[in-house]
């Protein structure tokens, strides 16, 4: 009855300086989205079904200029990243039909740090805070006010709200990674993430998981 096509393409360039122990680098990265939606329309006479038509009814494109800083610092034991981050987020999705549209730029700010320690030959823990802040620059938004069904209406307004938000996200990755004999090298991860939205809403992540490292 529909069918979805999306195309993705990405261009970037990253640069590093090594100054002794310490690694200094630059990144740009652009990313394009484009999702193209097309119904198809049967018509049945009897017990025969054909094609009479098809539509291409909705689009949906997403842009991001990503820019990130980079800097290391490594001993025989130790490394150490820091990587503030800034990122410029536009999306537009429309319907031609009912001439629904919605436009969001967004402003994101974020920094990362990755610091791993040897414990000993076998073993190594890594620690990883993060913060990213998103804010919203401009909007424009058409949408269908109603639907037939309760559920839909719903779900579309509190899209709405959360697309129409700014928030704030924090969390940490706890990692211990541990190699034994003749086998590969196993870790156990632990994460946590809180995000709180200027619409007095906050959603909560805690997560666990179990790996190898081949």
């Amino acid at each position: 009855m529909s069918e979805l096509k999306t195309k993705k393409y990405t261009v970037g360039a990253i640069k590093y300086v090594d100054i002794n122990e310490h690694r200094l680098g630059a990144k740009v990265n652009y990313l394009l989205t484009e999702s193209r939606g097309t119904e198809y329309f049967y018509s049945k006479v009897g017990k025969l079904e054909q094609k009479i038509a098809e539509k291409e009814l909705y689009k949906f494109v997403r842009s991001d200029i990503y820019t990130s800083l980079f800097y290391q610092y490594s001993t025989e034991v130790s490394r150490l990243i820091v990587s503030p981050s800034f990122t410029i987020e536009q999306t537009d999705e429309k319907r031609r039909d009912t001439f629904a549209k919605q436009r969001f730029t967004y402003l994101n700010y974020g920094v990362e740090v990755d610091y791993m320690r040897q414990i000993n030959q076998t073993s190594a823990i890594t620690v990883s805070p993060y913060l990213r802040v998103r804010n919203l620059k401009e909007s424009t938004v058409n949408n269908i006010e109603s639907y037939k069904s309760p559920a839909m209406t719903e779900w579309t307004l509190h899209d709405l709200a959360v697309k129409s938000s700014n928030y704030q996200s924090y969390g940490a990755t706890a990692r211990y990674d541990v190699k034994f004999n003749n086998i590969p090298t196993m870790f156990a991860q632990v994460q946590y993430e809180q995000t709180r939205y200027n619409i007095n809403k906050t959603n909560s992540y805690i997560g666990m998981s179990l790996g190898v490292t081949f």
